[in-house]
């Protein structure tokens, strides 16, 4: 997932006018990355089990 990311991020940092690259970035900031952040957050959890 981070490959593909990276590989959008840099074909839109390359290409910006170009509309599905805008669009796969905007996917990607709105969804990726905070599934991302949930995912890592309930893997790494400091919280004590019972």
């Amino acid at each position: 997932m981070a490959i593909i990311s990276s590989a959008v991020m840099a074909g839109y940092a390359c290409y910006p006018d170009n509309k599905a690259l805008v669009a796969l970035t905007e996917m990607i900031k709105i969804g990726a990355l905070p599934l991302a952040t949930l995912v890592i957050s309930f893997y790494f959890s400091n919280g004590t089990r019972k």
